[in-house]
């Protein structure tokens, strides 16, 4: 290397030797030999650590391949030497005054970036003196260093995390001899029992708290301790400085001497746990009463489906009863026009009996009539809650009666025969008697309308269990579908695809309103059997009690006592 800076190529190590004479004068002494010379400066060019000589004004003398590697200097004409080389006359001049102290030597640490990270060495710096003793260079060597620099440094960050952790942390450490008395605790239990450590050294550390009735309590503590197995999140409850108990998880596990083996004790930490237990509690509760409120809200929301599709069932009800209401009122009306029209007209001459004939049919489309307009209006007032019932001891007997009365006719005319054993009716209700008689037309009526003719239609009689009187209509007929039995119910409901459809008159409220009022009677009425088998409607209605005859009874005389004296009529 020239002063200027120009760079000359390394020499190599034969050239050295070559030139015979002095290589070096170093602190041992003057090396002559030529083959010494150039083993030495064979090892100096090729050891493996990597090594420099350079002069004292920073021009670099001697490089072997490990240091050129380490600062990625190409062998031969790289022109990246002069950036090298004026770090290096910074580094030269740093160490020369070390140099001239009395050891001769100098070691420091130097750090380099790599592709793998940073790279450590520590740097043995050497004096080169001539022949004259004139220190005329100076040399290193670079031992790497990384391995153990990030092993230290990495211990040193450790211990400062774990210091930073005892200091911050809201647990407390201890620790336990082979008898499980308490050898070491950290300052931090004195701040949540307000005992000092002094004290509580010696102690067992079961004695701190009291047993928990919950799993992991005390006594597992103490088992696991016996058995000398690590365990985790084991409960205490510990007395606090405010004297209120404390819930506290331990954890810990068993240490044994690295040379024996033998049993030295317990280490582990314990953890104050009273504010999450409490939070845990209440979000127990919060967590239950949520689970009450969405059961409550789904069976909320299942009634509403379940109105949903009533309302639904109702709407497509009604929408088929006002296309089918046309047809049940013109057929009349227009049998009440038709036939007044013809005995207006005289249509017959005097033959009386015709217009007779046609003026009873006039008066039975009237009362067809007056059936659906009242069952309309029955329905319209049982759906506004505004129908009432007057209950009253009735005889059951009396009821059935009047009701076979009304469908009589119709049944004769199909030639159905009704079954009833007026014996089993000797009993009392406590019923609206006018509505009981409506409930037993309706379903008597039905009986012999879808009863094909020639078949039967029957009342069977019987008392239940809770007092109440069973009546059972059924018939011979068709029968309902099982999937059918509460659609019927609906009002203005009809079975179409069955007997029970347009092939038969009625605007389809008889069976809602008889549910209804027996309903409103404390009773109840409902469908048995399937389709193909006859329909069977049982009617549940109460009995009266004794009481309640004695006082309609008593009610009756004084009614009647006026009317025999005279004073009343």
């Amino acid at each position: 290397m020239t002063s200027t800076g120009a760079m000359y190529p390394l020499p190599a190590a034969s050239e050295i030797a070559s030139k015979g004479g002095q290589l070096i004068t170093g602190l041992g002494g003057a090396v002559t030999d030529a083959k010494l010379q150039a083993t030495l400066a064979r090892v100096v060019m090729q050891e493996l650590s990597p090594v420099f000589i350079a002069y004292l004004e920073g021009n670099l003398l001697y490089a072997n391949s490990g240091y050129l590697r380490l600062f990625g200097i190409a062998p031969h004409g790289a022109t990246d030497i002069d950036v090298h080389l004026a770090e290096l006359r910074h580094e030269v001049g740093e160490v020369m005054t070390e140099l001239r102290g009395p050891s001769g030597r100098l070691v420091a640490q130097r750090s380099f970036p790599t592709p793998s990270g940073q790279a450590h060495y520590r740097v043995q710096y050497f004096p080169v003196f001539d022949g004259g003793d004139r220190l005329v260079a100076i040399g290193g060597v670079y031992y790497e260093i990384t391995a153990q620099v990030t092993t230290v440094e990495r211990l040193r960050a450790t211990q400062e995390t774990f210091n930073d952790i005892l200091r911050s942390a809201s647990d407390w450490v201890w620790e336990t001899d082979e008898n499980d008395r308490i050898s070491f605790i950290s300052e931090r239990i004195t701040e949540i029992i307000g005992q000092p450590t002094a004290i509580i050294v010696g102690r067992r550390l079961a004695d701190l708290g009291v047993p928990t009735e919950e799993p992991g309590g005390a006594a597992a503590f103490q088992k696991a301790l016996t058995a000398r197995t690590p365990f985790r999140s084991q409960t205490l409850d510990m007395p606090g400085r405010d004297g209120r108990l404390r819930r506290h998880h331990l954890s810990g596990v068993p240490i044994f001497h690295l040379k024996s083996g033998r049993f030295a004790g317990f280490r582990g930490t314990g953890t104050d746990v009273s504010a999450q237990y409490v939070a845990e509690e209440a979000s127990r509760i919060s967590r239950r009463q949520l689970e009450e409120a969405l059961g409550e809200l789904n069976r909320k929301n299942l009634h509403l489906d379940l109105a949903l599709g009533q309302a639904q069932v109702a709407a497509k009800a009604k929408g088929e009863f006002l296309a089918n209401m046309s047809h049940e009122l013109r057929t009349p009306l227009n049998a009440v026009i038709g036939f007044a029209d013809l005995i207006a007209q005289r249509s017959f001459g005097p033959n009386v009996d015709r217009y007779v004939e046609y003026a009873s049919l006039i008066v039975k489309a009237g009362n067809h009539l007056l059936s659906i307009v009242n069952d309309i209006l029955d329905a319209s007032r049982l759906e506004s809650n505004l129908l009432r019932v007057d209950l009253e001891p009735a005889g059951l007997a009396s009821i059935i009666d009047e009701a076979l009365s009304l469908v009589a006719a119709r049944a004769t005319e199909k030639r159905i025969v009704i079954a009833y054993d007026s014996a089993t009716a000797d009993m009392m209700l406590m019923v609206d008697r006018v509505r009981a008689v409506q409930i037993f037309v309706n379903l008597l009526s039905n009986g012999v309308k879808f009863t094909p003719a020639g078949g039967r239609v029957g009342i069977d009689i019987g008392q239940m269990e809770n007092g109440q009187a069973r009546i059972v209509v059924w018939d011979t007929g068709p029968g309902v579908p099982v999937d059918k039995h509460e659609a019927i119910f609906a009002p203005f409901y009809q079975i179409h695809e069955h007997s029970y459809s347009r092939p038969h008159e009625g605007a389809g409220l008889g069976l809602p309103i008889s549910r209804q009022l027996a309903r409103l009677m404390n009773g109840d009425v409902a469908v048995e059997g399937a389709a193909g088998q006859g329909a069977r409607f049982a009617v549940n209605l109460p009995m009266a009690t004794n009481e309640a005859i004695e006082r309609t009874a008593a009610r009756q005389r004084a009614a009647a006592r006026p009317d025999e004296s005279g004073v009343a009529g």
